[in-house]
């Protein structure tokens, strides 16, 4: 799916191709946002370069203040979901190594494992999940 952000009023134009594949990838050369600026290109390469951007041979990868210039949000909005999606998935990450941890114990691990970290503090975690 495709989402096409155009300033109110102006028509846009998306012409869909094919990535051509670089350094022997199949995937299109990436293009950093924070560094757009200091390129210090001529109008022509600035046209040349947002032609691939458009038709996918080069791809955007837009900085915080860009995007949020382009979607109209204060670039502190970004960042603090950045982070929260970031605490979120380490969270999931941890959570998945136990369980991993726990799958690949034997029984006498699981039950040692329980004591290390105390009969309480398991059943307690157990009734709330139960609760």
């Amino acid at each position: 799916m495709s989402i096409i952000l155009r300033p109110p009023g102006e028509t846009a134009i998306y012409i869909a191709t094919n990535a051509i594949a670089v350094n022997g990838g199949d995937t299109p050369e990436h293009v950093s946002g924070r560094g757009l600026r200091r390129r210090r290109l001529n109008r022509r390469q600035r046209v040349h370069l947002a032609a691939d951007l458009v038709s996918r041979e080069r791809q955007l990868d837009p900085s915080i203040s860009q995007v949020s210039s382009l979607l109209n949000v204060a670039p502190a909005e970004v960042s603090a979901e950045l982070k929260a999606r970031a605490a979120a998935h380490g969270s999931k990450g941890r959570i998945l190594a136990l369980v991993r941890a726990w799958n690949a114990a034997s029984e006498s691990e699981r039950e040692a494992a329980i004591l290390a970290i105390g009969c309480d503090v398991v059943w307690d975690a157990l009734a709330r999940v139960v609760a």
